[in-house]
């Protein structure tokens, strides 16, 4: 069995001492047939944790499945969705408003044999507030990939459409009305909805993994920046050919961070301007696998990546 594991590492410092992680406490959570249990995302809010995924329930189908916890360890309240007996259900990913209702994002296939991308509100005791599916639009094979929040707190949903081979994103208010629409054509075989961030101005910023046939082996890879601003216009389209994207985010400046890997071993770090052109590049060649994982951006405008 696969079992559901929180880790709360905390960061003890004097004066004159480093900073040593101690870990603080330990929550498992094993579902209530004893079967697998995923996490696909996890947000934190004040007091509060918010953990994603799926668990498999009693009819042995996957659950969608919201953990709470509050930061000493303590168990909150266990959220689970079920669109219809014996379907899959899953949560991709989450977010918190300052109200501590959380936004999901997911799939759930409603007794049919293809799933459809799903988008909730929820309270911060677990009541749903309100729900948005592709069921009935018909948007058989799409996923609820990621969700975020703009600066008046509406939320920003970012799914796939495999019928149409289309990447959208739709922002409705916190009421659940909805407020715009885009989509994207994808031109590959495959792909993926890596990062998604928006900045104060309400500039929608994403980062596309995606995959061709290019007649090798193996197929090539991409990753597309794009950039849509408040107008809905789209102001980025990059491309980098032979990588794959972790992550990109706006800086506290309004550039944008790219964190890029190939599977030749090199990781690369690249800025650019809000208009798009390269500010600067770093590249990590490794002979051991270096492979970066995640970075974050402090309040002076230092980056911090981690790697493994």
């Amino acid at each position: 069995m696969k079992q559901v594991i929180i880790l709360s590492i905390i960061f003890a410092s004097s004066l004159f001492a480093q900073k040593v992680p101690i870990l603080d406490w330990v929550q498992v959570y094993d579902g209530p047939i004893h079967g697998i249990d995923m996490v696909n995302d996890m947000k934190l809010k004040g007091d509060r944790i918010n953990i994603i995924g799926r668990s498999q329930g009693a009819d042995s189908s996957a659950d969608l499945c919201v953990l709470q916890y509050n930061t000493a360890g303590d168990s909150l309240n266990v959220i689970r969705y079920i669109s219809k007996q014996n379907s899959w259900e899953e949560g991709y990913s989450i977010m918190i408003d300052d109200e501590s209702n959380f936004y999901l994002s997911g799939i759930a296939s409603f007794g049919e044999i293809s799933s459809f991308a799903i988008f909730q509100k929820y309270s911060q005791s677990g009541q749903l507030i309100w729900h948005k599916d592709l069921f009935n639009m018909n948007e058989k094979y799409s996923s609820g990939e990621k969700v975020i929040l703009d600066e008046l707190g509406n939320p920003i949903f970012g799914y796939i459409s495999y019928q149409d081979n289309s990447i959208n994103f739709k922002k409705y208010s916190s009421s659940g009305d909805s407020i715009w629409h885009v989509s994207v054509n994808n031109d590959s075989f495959f792909c993926n909805l890596s990062s998604m961030s928006i900045d104060e101005e309400g500039n929608l910023l994403v980062a596309l993994s995606k995959q061709y046939d290019c007649g090798n082996d193996v197929p090539c890879s991409e990753v597309e920046i794009i950039k849509i601003d408040q107008n809905l216009d789209t102001i980025i389209k990059k491309s980098f050919s032979d990588f794959e994207s972790m992550s990109a985010k706006y800086d506290n400046a309004g550039d944008i961070v790219l964190m890029l890997y190939a599977y030749n071993d090199t990781s690369k770090i690249i800025k650019l301007s809000p208009l798009g052109n390269t500010i600067w590049e770093y590249n990590i060649i490794s002979n051991s696998d270096l492979v970066l994982r995640d970075f974050d951006i402090d309040i002076k405008n230092i980056h911090f990546f981690t790697a493994n």
